[in-house]
Protein backbone atom coordinates (compact mmCIF):
# COMPACT_ATOMS: atom_id res chain seq x y z
CA UNK A 1 0.00 0.00 0.00
CA UNK A 2 1.41 3.36 -0.97
CA UNK A 3 0.06 6.90 -0.71
CA UNK A 4 2.35 8.79 -3.10
CA UNK A 5 2.42 12.47 -4.02
CA UNK A 6 -0.03 14.16 -1.65
CA UNK A 7 -1.25 17.60 -2.73
CA UNK A 8 -2.90 20.44 -0.81
CA UNK A 9 -6.39 18.98 -1.36
CA UNK A 10 -5.95 15.38 -2.61
CA UNK A 11 -4.43 12.07 -1.53
CA UNK A 12 -3.45 9.24 -3.92
CA UNK A 13 -3.86 5.57 -3.03
CA UNK A 14 -2.16 2.59 -4.68
CA UNK A 15 -2.82 -0.96 -3.48
CA UNK A 16 -0.78 -3.60 -5.33
CA UNK A 17 -2.24 -7.09 -5.66
CA UNK A 18 -1.73 -10.44 -7.37
CA UNK A 19 -4.29 -13.01 -8.45
CA UNK A 20 -7.92 -12.16 -9.29
CA UNK A 21 -7.52 -13.40 -12.88
CA UNK A 22 -11.09 -12.46 -13.83
CA UNK A 23 -10.66 -8.90 -12.53
CA UNK A 24 -13.80 -8.66 -10.45
CA UNK A 25 -12.28 -7.56 -7.12
CA UNK A 26 -13.39 -4.10 -5.98
CA UNK A 27 -12.11 -1.64 -3.39
CA UNK A 28 -14.49 0.81 -1.72
CA UNK A 29 -13.14 3.90 0.03
CA UNK A 30 -14.17 5.89 3.11
CA UNK A 31 -12.18 8.68 4.71
CA UNK A 32 -12.22 11.10 7.63
CA UNK A 33 -10.00 13.68 9.22
CA UNK A 34 -8.04 11.94 11.96
CA UNK A 35 -10.01 12.14 15.21
CA UNK A 36 -13.34 12.82 13.51
CA UNK A 37 -16.24 10.45 14.15
CA UNK A 38 -17.79 11.01 10.72
CA UNK A 39 -16.71 8.99 7.68
CA UNK A 40 -17.27 10.24 4.12
CA UNK A 41 -17.59 8.01 1.07
CA UNK A 42 -14.85 8.31 -1.54
CA UNK A 43 -14.76 7.08 -5.11
CA UNK A 44 -13.87 3.38 -5.40
CA UNK A 45 -10.35 2.51 -6.48
CA UNK A 46 -9.85 1.52 -10.12
CA UNK A 47 -8.03 -1.57 -11.27
CA UNK A 48 -4.79 -0.94 -13.18
CA UNK A 49 -3.26 -3.93 -14.93
CA UNK A 50 0.49 -4.54 -14.75
CA UNK A 51 2.40 -2.92 -17.57
CA UNK A 52 5.36 -0.87 -18.66
CA UNK A 53 6.26 2.08 -20.83
CA UNK A 54 9.46 4.01 -21.53
CA UNK A 55 11.50 1.90 -19.13
CA UNK A 56 9.02 2.27 -16.24
CA UNK A 57 7.01 -0.72 -15.08
CA UNK A 58 4.34 -1.41 -12.46
CA UNK A 59 2.50 -4.34 -10.93
CA UNK A 60 -1.27 -4.83 -10.96
CA UNK A 61 -2.90 -2.46 -8.51
CA UNK A 62 -6.03 -0.70 -7.45
CA UNK A 63 -5.51 3.07 -7.69
CA UNK A 64 -7.45 6.22 -6.98
CA UNK A 65 -7.59 9.51 -5.13
CA UNK A 66 -9.50 11.12 -2.30
CA UNK A 67 -10.51 14.64 -3.34
CA UNK A 68 -11.52 18.00 -1.82
CA UNK A 69 -9.62 17.65 1.44
CA UNK A 70 -8.27 20.33 3.77
CA UNK A 71 -4.59 21.40 3.60
CA UNK A 72 -2.13 20.23 6.26
CA UNK A 73 -4.57 17.67 7.65
CA UNK A 74 -4.04 14.01 8.52
CA UNK A 75 -6.72 11.68 7.16
CA UNK A 76 -7.65 8.09 7.87
CA UNK A 77 -8.56 6.20 4.72
CA UNK A 78 -10.50 2.94 5.05
CA UNK A 79 -10.12 0.59 2.08
CA UNK A 80 -12.39 -2.45 1.78
CA UNK A 81 -11.39 -5.03 -0.82
CA UNK A 82 -14.04 -7.58 -1.81
CA UNK A 83 -13.53 -10.31 -4.40
CA UNK A 84 -16.76 -12.19 -5.20
CA UNK A 85 -14.67 -15.30 -5.95
CA UNK A 86 -13.45 -15.36 -2.37
CA UNK A 87 -11.35 -13.20 -0.17
CA UNK A 88 -11.73 -9.81 1.33
CA UNK A 89 -9.53 -7.46 3.29
CA UNK A 90 -9.94 -4.15 5.04
CA UNK A 91 -7.11 -1.71 5.72
CA UNK A 92 -7.04 1.69 7.38
CA UNK A 93 -4.10 3.90 6.41
CA UNK A 94 -3.22 7.47 7.31
CA UNK A 95 -1.82 10.20 5.11
CA UNK A 96 -1.42 13.95 5.37
CA UNK A 97 -2.20 16.59 2.78
CA UNK A 98 0.43 19.24 2.13
CA UNK A 99 0.21 22.68 3.67
CA UNK A 100 -0.47 25.71 1.52
CA UNK A 101 3.00 27.05 0.66
CA UNK A 102 3.89 30.22 2.54
CA UNK A 103 5.66 33.14 0.95
CA UNK A 104 9.26 33.73 2.01
CA UNK A 105 9.55 36.18 4.90
CA UNK A 106 9.52 39.71 3.51
CA UNK A 107 8.32 38.65 0.06
CA UNK A 108 5.88 41.15 -1.44
CA UNK A 109 2.47 39.51 -1.64
CA UNK A 110 -0.10 41.27 -3.83
CA UNK A 111 -3.71 40.26 -3.24
CA UNK A 112 -5.92 39.97 -6.30
CA UNK A 113 -9.63 39.39 -6.81
CA UNK A 114 -11.44 38.66 -10.06
CA UNK A 115 -12.08 42.40 -10.48
CA UNK A 116 -8.52 43.54 -9.61
CA UNK A 117 -6.40 40.84 -11.25
CA UNK A 118 -5.53 42.82 -14.38
CA UNK A 119 -4.41 45.88 -12.40
CA UNK A 120 -2.40 43.78 -9.93
CA UNK A 121 -0.65 41.89 -12.73
CA UNK A 122 0.13 45.13 -14.59
CA UNK A 123 1.71 46.58 -11.44
CA UNK A 124 3.67 43.42 -10.54
CA UNK A 125 7.42 43.71 -10.07
CA UNK A 126 10.09 40.98 -10.19
CA UNK A 127 9.76 38.81 -7.08
CA UNK A 128 6.14 39.77 -6.37
CA UNK A 129 3.76 36.99 -5.42
CA UNK A 130 0.22 37.40 -6.71
CA UNK A 131 -2.25 35.67 -4.41
CA UNK A 132 -5.66 34.96 -5.92
CA UNK A 133 -8.71 35.32 -3.68
CA UNK A 134 -11.64 32.94 -4.01
CA UNK A 135 -13.86 33.66 -6.97
CA UNK A 136 -14.44 33.08 -10.66
CA UNK A 137 -11.68 34.41 -12.89
CA UNK A 138 -12.16 34.96 -16.59
CA UNK A 139 -9.56 33.20 -18.72
CA UNK A 140 -6.26 35.04 -18.80
CA UNK A 141 -2.74 34.58 -20.03
CA UNK A 142 0.42 36.21 -18.94
CA UNK A 143 4.10 36.07 -19.51
CA UNK A 144 6.10 36.73 -16.40
CA UNK A 145 9.30 36.86 -18.44
CA UNK A 146 7.92 39.44 -20.87
CA UNK A 147 6.26 41.47 -18.11
CA UNK A 148 9.40 41.53 -15.97
CA UNK A 149 11.69 42.30 -18.92
CA UNK A 150 9.52 45.27 -19.86
CA UNK A 151 9.86 46.70 -16.34
CA UNK A 152 13.63 46.19 -16.00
Amino acid sequence: MTLPSPTIENLSVQWAFSGDANGNGQVSVRYRAQGSATWSAGMPLRRTAAGSTSGFSWTSRHTGSVFNLQPATTYEIELSLVDPDGGSEQRVVTARTRAVPAAMPGAPVRAATPSTLTAVMNAAQPGDIVELAAGNYAGFTGSATAAMAARS
